[in-house]
C-alpha cells in the first residue's frame, strides 16, 4: 500500500478550537504526513499550505536561525508564544462562548465589536435622561397602586 504526502480532510464542525485540536494530530501520532492539510469547513476554508517557521515567521528548512518576531504582531516573541496578543485574543473568545451560551462565530463576532469599545464611545452612549427623577417616582407610584391598593 502506497501512502500519499498530499489529502483533503472535510470536517463538519463549526468549531474552530476543535478544528485547531484535529490538525495537531500529527504532532501526537508522529505520522510521515505532512502539515499542508486542506480543511474545509461550512463557515470557514483554511488552507494551509506554506510551512513558515513560528519562531522567526520566515520559510526556511532545518533549524531556526533567526531571532524571534511574531508573524501575527512583528513584536520580539514567537507566534507560539503566550504573550502574544493574538494568542490572549483567541483564548478569551471561548471563554466568551461559554460564557453567554452562543455560537463560536457569534462569539467572534461579538468579541470583536466590544474590544473597539472605548470609555468615551460607552460614556456618551449611555447618558441618563434628563427628567429621571420624575420617571422614577411615577414608575414607583405605580407600582405602588397596582399592587398595594
Amino acid at each position: 500500500m502506497k501512502f500519499s504526502r498530499q489529502g483533503k480532510l472535510i470536517f463538519s464542525t463549526a468549531d474552530p478550537v476543535c478544528a485547531a485540536q484535529i490538525l495537531n494530530l500529527d504532532k501526537n501520532l508522529e505520522t510521515p504526513i505532512s502539515t499542508a492539510v486542506t480543511f474545509e469547513n461550512i463557515t470557514e476554508r483554511f488552507l494551509i499550505g506554506r510551512n513558515i517557521c513560528p519562531r522567526c515567521g520566515v520559510n526556511h528548512e532545518g533549524l531556526c536561525q533567526g531571532p524571534e518576531k511574531c508573524i501575527h504582531f512583528t513584536g520580539p516573541h514567537s507566534a507560539t508564544s503566550k504573550i502574544c496578543p493574538r494568542h490572549i485574543h483567541e483564548q478569551k473568545i471561548p471563554e466568551f462562548k461559554c460564557r453567554n451560551h452562543l455560537t463560536i462565530g457569534e462569539a467572534r463576532r461579538i468579541y470583536a465589536q466590544s474590544s473597539k469599545t472605548n470609555y468615551s464611545d460607552a460614556a456618551k452612549t449611555n447618558t441618563t435622561a434628563p427628567n429621571i427623577e420624575e420617571i422614577v417616582k411615577s414608575k414607583s407610584r405605580e407600582f405602588c397602586s397596582e399592587h398595594y391598593d
